[in-house]
Protein backbone atom coordinates (compact mmCIF):
# COMPACT_ATOMS: atom_id res chain seq x y z
CA UNK A 1 0.00 0.00 0.00
CA UNK A 2 1.38 3.88 -0.73
CA UNK A 3 0.15 6.59 1.08
CA UNK A 4 0.51 10.06 -0.96
CA UNK A 5 0.33 13.99 0.32
CA UNK A 6 -2.16 16.02 -1.10
CA UNK A 7 -1.37 18.31 1.13
CA UNK A 8 -2.59 21.24 1.50
CA UNK A 9 0.71 22.11 3.23
CA UNK A 10 4.07 20.15 3.94
CA UNK A 11 2.31 18.68 7.45
CA UNK A 12 1.04 15.54 5.86
CA UNK A 13 4.32 14.46 3.82
CA UNK A 14 6.36 15.73 6.83
CA UNK A 15 4.49 13.17 8.89
CA UNK A 16 4.43 10.38 6.71
CA UNK A 17 7.91 10.45 6.51
CA UNK A 18 7.94 10.13 9.71
CA UNK A 19 5.32 7.46 10.43
CA UNK A 20 7.14 5.23 7.77
CA UNK A 21 10.59 6.00 8.27
CA UNK A 22 11.65 7.84 5.60
CA UNK A 23 14.56 9.66 5.07
CA UNK A 24 13.84 11.39 1.81
CA UNK A 25 10.10 11.52 0.43
CA UNK A 26 9.25 10.05 -2.67
CA UNK A 27 8.89 12.98 -4.21
CA UNK A 28 4.82 13.16 -5.13
CA UNK A 29 3.66 16.41 -7.00
CA UNK A 30 1.82 17.74 -3.63
CA UNK A 31 4.51 17.17 -1.70
CA UNK A 32 6.20 20.51 0.41
CA UNK A 33 4.03 23.10 -1.46
CA UNK A 34 1.07 24.85 -0.30
CA UNK A 35 -2.09 23.69 -2.42
CA UNK A 36 -5.45 25.07 -1.38
CA UNK A 37 -8.01 22.52 -2.77
CA UNK A 38 -9.66 24.43 -5.80
CA UNK A 39 -5.71 24.36 -6.80
CA UNK A 40 -5.50 20.65 -6.24
CA UNK A 41 -8.67 20.25 -8.08
CA UNK A 42 -7.61 22.43 -11.35
CA UNK A 43 -3.68 20.13 -11.86
CA UNK A 44 -5.70 17.14 -11.07
CA UNK A 45 -8.65 18.30 -13.27
CA UNK A 46 -6.03 19.67 -16.14
CA UNK A 47 -3.79 16.48 -16.25
CA UNK A 48 -1.05 19.22 -14.64
CA UNK A 49 -1.26 21.23 -18.28
CA UNK A 50 -0.60 25.15 -17.41
CA UNK A 51 -0.26 24.92 -13.91
CA UNK A 52 3.39 25.44 -13.71
CA UNK A 53 3.94 28.29 -15.94
CA UNK A 54 6.41 30.94 -15.51
CA UNK A 55 4.36 34.01 -16.58
CA UNK A 56 1.93 33.11 -13.37
CA UNK A 57 4.32 33.04 -10.75
CA UNK A 58 4.95 35.77 -8.48
CA UNK A 59 7.53 36.31 -5.92
CA UNK A 60 6.20 36.09 -2.19
CA UNK A 61 9.15 37.03 0.01
CA UNK A 62 11.59 35.78 1.49
CA UNK A 63 11.48 32.65 -0.78
CA UNK A 64 8.62 31.27 -2.24
CA UNK A 65 7.39 31.87 -5.85
CA UNK A 66 3.02 31.54 -6.18
CA UNK A 67 0.89 31.17 -8.43
CA UNK A 68 -0.82 34.50 -9.02
CA UNK A 69 -4.41 32.98 -10.01
CA UNK A 70 -4.02 29.01 -8.55
CA UNK A 71 -2.58 30.34 -4.94
CA UNK A 72 -0.29 27.68 -4.42
CA UNK A 73 2.73 28.20 -2.68
CA UNK A 74 6.42 26.48 -3.62
CA UNK A 75 8.47 27.12 -0.93
CA UNK A 76 11.37 24.61 -1.40
CA UNK A 77 11.47 24.83 -5.07
CA UNK A 78 13.19 28.27 -5.31
CA UNK A 79 16.44 29.27 -3.59
CA UNK A 80 17.82 32.74 -3.26
CA UNK A 81 21.15 33.22 -3.06
CA UNK A 82 20.66 36.04 -0.05
CA UNK A 83 17.38 36.85 2.41
CA UNK A 84 15.29 37.45 -0.44
CA UNK A 85 14.82 35.25 -3.69
CA UNK A 86 14.97 37.79 -6.78
CA UNK A 87 13.19 37.57 -10.34
CA UNK A 88 16.53 37.11 -11.78
CA UNK A 89 16.96 34.32 -9.78
CA UNK A 90 13.05 33.00 -10.55
CA UNK A 91 13.96 33.04 -14.00
CA UNK A 92 17.52 31.51 -13.76
CA UNK A 93 15.72 28.53 -11.57
CA UNK A 94 12.84 27.75 -13.42
CA UNK A 95 14.02 25.42 -15.61
CA UNK A 96 15.45 22.92 -13.49
CA UNK A 97 12.29 23.47 -11.35
CA UNK A 98 9.84 22.99 -14.73
CA UNK A 99 12.07 19.83 -15.57
CA UNK A 100 11.64 18.53 -12.02
CA UNK A 101 7.85 19.15 -12.12
CA UNK A 102 7.28 17.51 -15.39
CA UNK A 103 9.20 14.74 -13.55
CA UNK A 104 7.13 14.40 -10.96
CA UNK A 105 3.84 14.75 -13.32
CA UNK A 106 5.22 12.00 -14.92
CA UNK A 107 5.68 10.01 -11.68
CA UNK A 108 2.47 10.44 -10.86
CA UNK A 109 0.69 9.90 -14.03
CA UNK A 110 2.48 6.57 -13.79
CA UNK A 111 1.15 5.52 -10.65
CA UNK A 112 -2.28 6.73 -11.34
CA UNK A 113 -2.42 3.87 -14.26
CA UNK A 114 0.10 1.37 -11.78
CA UNK A 115 -2.89 -0.39 -10.56
CA UNK A 116 -1.44 0.21 -6.83
CA UNK A 117 -3.34 -0.18 -3.93
CA UNK A 118 -2.80 3.97 -3.04
CA UNK A 119 -4.24 5.78 0.16
CA UNK A 120 -4.23 9.74 -0.66
CA UNK A 121 -4.45 12.11 2.38
CA UNK A 122 -5.60 15.45 2.57
CA UNK A 123 -5.60 17.42 5.84
CA UNK A 124 -8.08 19.16 5.40
CA UNK A 125 -12.50 18.38 5.94
CA UNK A 126 -14.22 19.08 2.57
CA UNK A 127 -17.97 19.84 1.88
CA UNK A 128 -19.14 16.11 0.15
CA UNK A 129 -19.39 18.09 -3.60
CA UNK A 130 -16.03 18.52 -3.40
CA UNK A 131 -15.38 15.47 -2.19
CA UNK A 132 -16.97 13.57 -4.94
CA UNK A 133 -15.12 15.46 -7.33
CA UNK A 134 -11.70 14.88 -6.02
CA UNK A 135 -12.75 11.12 -5.72
CA UNK A 136 -13.37 11.21 -9.24
CA UNK A 137 -9.92 12.08 -10.24
CA UNK A 138 -7.89 9.77 -8.03
CA UNK A 139 -7.38 6.19 -8.99
CA UNK A 140 -7.53 5.07 -4.82
CA UNK A 141 -8.99 5.59 -1.47
CA UNK A 142 -8.96 9.46 -0.22
CA UNK A 143 -8.74 10.55 3.12
CA UNK A 144 -9.55 13.41 4.61
CA UNK A 145 -8.29 14.45 8.20
CA UNK A 146 -10.22 17.06 10.24
CA UNK A 147 -8.59 19.57 12.71
CA UNK A 148 -10.44 17.56 15.48
CA UNK A 149 -8.33 14.68 14.57
CA UNK A 150 -4.93 16.15 13.84
CA UNK A 151 -5.45 19.16 16.66
CA UNK A 152 -4.32 22.44 15.33
CA UNK A 153 -1.14 23.11 16.05
CA UNK A 154 0.76 25.99 15.44
CA UNK A 155 3.76 24.48 13.76
CA UNK A 156 4.21 23.45 10.17
CA UNK A 157 4.69 19.75 10.83
CA UNK A 158 1.88 18.84 12.84
CA UNK A 159 1.07 17.44 15.98
CA UNK A 160 2.73 13.86 15.58
CA UNK A 161 0.97 12.80 19.14
CA UNK A 162 -2.71 13.25 17.04
CA UNK A 163 -0.78 11.65 14.27
CA UNK A 164 0.40 8.48 16.01
CA UNK A 165 -3.69 8.06 16.56
CA UNK A 166 -4.30 8.93 12.57
CA UNK A 167 -1.79 6.50 11.47
CA UNK A 168 -3.36 3.28 13.85
CA UNK A 169 -6.40 3.96 11.60
CA UNK A 170 -4.56 4.28 8.43
CA UNK A 171 -2.64 0.92 8.83
CA UNK A 172 -6.36 -0.40 9.81
CA UNK A 173 -7.21 0.58 6.74
CA UNK A 174 -4.33 -1.00 5.06
CA UNK A 175 -5.19 -4.26 6.26
CA UNK A 176 -8.55 -4.30 4.40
Amino acid sequence: MRFVSLGPSCEVRWQLNRLLGLDRPPGDIFDYQITPLPALLAWLERDFEGVFEIEDLVIAPPHSADHRALKTEHPHVFHPAGDVLTDAELVKQYPTARLSFERRAARWRAMKSSGENIVFIRREAMNPADRRRLEKLLPGTLVTISDAAAGNPTDWWGCSEAWDVIWDHLRALSRM
